[in-house]
């Protein structure tokens, strides 16, 4: 999942909790982690992470999620196929952490794109 920016995106900072969605996805070894970039997330852990933009005006790294649940609900349903268990939990952006919001491709449904953000830290719920 890349986030997907525009010329006149910018780096913000959270002035309140935002609520968004995360794919998860449970390894063969039955390890819980986020689908390509293999972070862990635990639901008393802020992890810390580096995001900035390529030249490309995408982020590749960092903890991507999703502003509806129903949107995230549909890409989990999509990446099922790969053998390995998708599903959704409900997270926060916490105050303070940096983020980029922008859309994401819908692999559900190929005509659309889809309200995402990107983040340095994420509070599993």
């Amino acid at each position: 999942m890349c986030l997907t920016l525009n010329k006149e995106s910018k780096l913000r900072v959270a002035t309140r909790d935002i609520k968004v969605y995360k794919m998860m996805m449970i390894r063969s070894d039955g390890k819980e982690i986020t689908p390509f970039n293999d972070y862990e997330l635990k639901q008393t852990n802020i992890t810390e992470l580096q995001i900035k933009p390529s030249i490309h005006y995408s982020i590749d790294l960092g903890f991507h999620s999703y502003a509806k649940l129903s949107d995230a609900n549909a890409q989990a349903k999509c990446w099922d196929a790969d053998n390995y268990d998708h599903y959704v939990v409900r997270c926060i952006i916490p105050k303070g952490a940096k983020y980029w919001d922008g859309t994401s491709n819908n692999i559900a449904n190929y005509n659309g794109k889809l309200k995402s953000y990107v983040s340095n830290k994420l509070n599993r719920l």
